[in-house]
């Protein structure tokens, strides 16, 4: 089990030993309408909302991951979180390797798969931005994906499409169709 994974499962534990949990349950409407449109037959409410959250994963002594998050519904049962305002950023060296930033994410916690939805933007370090409704990743293979629109600019190019297959480096992408380029 990776340390992130833990420490979810330290804060749920901590929370249900604690009864605390009704202290932190607020305003969930716009959870509700997500979670309805992403996981539509999971687990319908959290065992643990959280504000506030500011988790890091190393290896070693080495920084490789960082979730920051308004709020974060966990789901243990189903073994996935949900994260509201969320920015991930995914570390090589001890140095930011890639940053995304989303209105909402799903994070299965076995795997450590992400979904990310809303408006997302994706910063890499070799200036590409990206953008798009709803990006992917599959942890294990390293690979970012989806089937909407996408945009990727750098400071001469600008590139759209639909639909996206990158490494976690944005150094090769595939946008699969409807491509067009600008460079300047």
């Amino acid at each position: 089990m990776n340390k992130l994974t833990k420490i979810l499962l330290v804060i749920i534990t901590l929370a249900v030993v604690y009864s605390t949990v009704s202290d932190i349950y607020s305003d969930t409407s716009g959870r509700d309408n997500f979670l309805n449109a992403t996981n539509p037959s999971q687990q319908k409410e959290p065992d643990l909302i959280i504000k506030g959250i500011h988790l890091t994963e190393t290896k070693g002594m080495n920084l490789t991951s960082e979730i920051q998050a308004d709020s974060g519904f966990i789901y243990q049962q189903k073994e996935y979180a949900e994260f509201d305002k969320v920015t991930f950023c995914f570390y090589e060296k001890n140095q930011p390797m890639l940053r995304v930033r989303a209105d909402n994410a799903v994070l299965n916690m076995s795997n450590r798969d992400i979904t990310a939805e809303g408006k997302v933007v994706v910063s890499a370090q070799n200036d590409l931005k990206l953008e798009t409704e709803t990006l992917s990743w599959q942890t294990g293979k390293q690979i970012l994906f989806t089937d909407k629109p996408v945009k990727i600019t750098n400071p001469q190019t600008k590139i759209k499409g639909h639909g996206l297959k990158a490494d976690m480096k944005l150094e090769r992408v595939k946008i699969t169709d409807s491509v067009t380029c600008v460079i300047n």
